[in-house]
């Protein structure tokens, strides 16, 4: 028995020494650590994404959400229709929106602009100020004109007891100033300078009033605009509000959500109450700015917001520093400022020099002499205080040289100028530095509030998805009444940065505009007709 099992085992220790010969030996199975298990369960693998099973569903990843649609061209707009004042909120007996308006009267923009260089305060009193300086300029010419004195008198003496006299005097001299020191030349300059300086600040204060007159403009379109999102935000709440309530009385709803419903429509109502406020003060201010009656309210015909083309997409830094070296009206009034200070240096050294004149003088003198003695009356010709006729006819030359105070007022008035000549060019390279600051501030304002205009198109069609899965999901009651008060909370706020990113990107255009000195009627309303690119470097006078 025992031999039987040696057998036994010794045949199975054949078969089992047999199967692993049968093991092709090329060194992959050969250790017993593990590695061949590892490497068959890789080929089981690769073998398994070669030839997947039949039974196998492959499920693609899900696709992102398409991009905003649309080009630029088509979102500078918001076309949100025009107001509809009925379902507006009044206050007392107010009527809505124009509150303590007397009359509306819709204006566009150019005629906004037009009728504020006409009657703006700030344009008149700077055009008063303009032709002041031409006359201070016109009395300085009058200088050369020689100087006239007329002088008539009329004597009558009594030498007692008895003798009368009369005597008529007329007296006629002309000066004529041939050298006073330069006084009346520089004078004259110095007055011609600051006569222009004075027109510079007129362009400067008309260039002012343009844009501020935009801005007014354009924010009573964005204020026109916001009050229409606030009357869409007011619909909505509504909506809201019947959905709640209908959903509460199918018993699937809250009365909770009801109760928020009514709250959020009792804040977007009174949100929509202080913007028919802001309509009305933005009115206000433009009215006061074109200087017409605050009793009107003043309505833009703009029933939308969009943006104006008022540059070229090409436009260069370099370009627009050039123009406002040009036709910045400021850069022109400080230089006329700074020569009219170099002439009051020449101005002040004027008395050191000598004086030189002409003078012609005529003399009428007619005496008569009465006697009233009891012996004789007599009528005798005599000079001086006696009776006669004198005609007399003479002309002079004059030179002088005074030095008042041995000439050290005039010298300390030298040095005084000197310093406020230096004043004028440091001023004049203050405001050049700060006209390039203005330019490329606003150019990136510019460039910014461009793109800012997408981005919002963005988050307006994001929270127009969000509004409109946040109201199916209430309705299905998988989601609750604050998701969707959160939803609708951000479409409104987007909307909002939309309006809002429109118009700063006009106001950034216009004040660039400003800023560069080619502000006008004419670039503010052609906008996409003429934008402005390459401009030929035409100094303004």
């Amino acid at each position: 028995m025992m031999l039987a099992s040696s057998t036994q085992a010794g045949a199975q220790d054949v078969k089992s020494s047999s199967a692993s010969s049968n093991v092709p030996n090329d060194g992959s199975l050969t250790t017993d650590d593990g590695t061949a298990l590892r490497q068959l369960e890789k080929q089981e693998a690769a073998d398994t994404s070669l030839n997947p099973p039949p039974d196998l569903k492959i499920t693609p990843p899900p696709k992102l959400p398409p991009r905003v649609s649309g080009s630029h061209e088509e979102h500078k707009s918001m076309p949100l229709g025009r107001i509809h004042t009925a379902g507006l909120i009044k206050v007392e007996a107010l009527n809505p929106i124009r509150l303590e308006a007397n009359y509306t009267e819709p204006i566009t923009l150019k005629q906004a602009l037009t009728h504020a260089l006409d009657h703006n305060l700030a344009i008149g009193i700077n055009q008063q100020t303009y032709q002041s300086s031409i006359y201070n300029f016109a009395g300085a010419l009058a200088g050369y004109l020689p100087n006239s004195q007329t002088v008539y008198g009329n004597t009558h003496t009594t030498i007692q007891p008895h003798t009368h006299t009369t005597s008529d005097v007329f007296s006629q001299s002309v000066n004529f100033p041939l050298f006073q020191g330069g006084r009346i030349t520089y004078g004259a300059i110095g007055s011609y300078d600051r006569m222009k300086a004075s027109r510079q600040q007129l362009g400067a204060s008309i260039n002012d009033t343009l844009l501020q007159v935009y801005m007014d403009y354009t924010n009573c379109v964005l204020q026109r605009v916001l009050l229409r999102i606030r009357i869409k935000a007011v619909e909505v709440d509504q909506e809201q509000l019947r959905l709640n309530e209908r959903l509460y009385e199918t018993g699937v709803g809250t009365k909770l959500a009801v109760m928020q419903a009514r709250t959020q429509l009792s804040l977007d109502q009174q949100a929509l109450l202080l913007q028919q406020q802001t309509v009305r003060q933005a009115g206000l201010q433009l009215a006061f700015d074109l200087n017409m009656p605050l009793s009107g309210d003043y309505i833009p015909l703009e029933d939308r917001a969009a943006e104006s083309a008022l540059f070229r997409t090409d436009i260069s830094i370099d370009s627009l520093l050039g123009q406002a070296l040009v036709h910045r009206p400021e850069l022109r009034q400080y230089e006329y400022l700074r020569l009219a200070a170099n002439r009051n240096i020449q101005l002040a050294a004027a008395p050191l020099y000598p004086v030189a004149q002409y003078t012609l003088n005529y003399n009428y003198q007619s005496t008569g002499i009465v006697t009233n003695a009891p012996t004789a009356t007599t009528s005798t010709a005599g000079v001086g205080q006696f009776g006669g006729t004198f005609n007399t006819l003479s002309s002079a030359f004059n030179l002088g040289w005074s030095m008042p105070n041995l000439g050290m007022a005039s010298a300390a008035n030298i040095l005084a100028g000197r310093a406020i000549a230096r004043q004028s060019m440091l001023q004049l390279n203050q405001v050049l530095l700060n006209i390039q600051q203005q330019v490329r501030s606003s150019y990136i304002t510019m460039r910014t509030a461009h793109e800012n205009i997408d981005v919002a198109a963005v988050g307006v069609e994001s929270s127009t998805e969000e509004l409109h899965l946040a109201r199916i999901r209430l309705e299905a009651g998988v989601a609750t009444y604050l998701d969707l008060l959160t939803a609708q909370r951000d479409y409104i706020q987007t909307l909002t940065n939309q309006a809002q990113a429109i118009i700063a990107s006009n106001q950034a255009q216009a004040q660039l505009l400003h800023d560069t000195g080619l502000i006008s009627v004419d670039t503010l309303t052609k906008g996409e007709n003429q934008p402005i690119g390459l401009l030929p470097l035409n100094k303004v006078n």
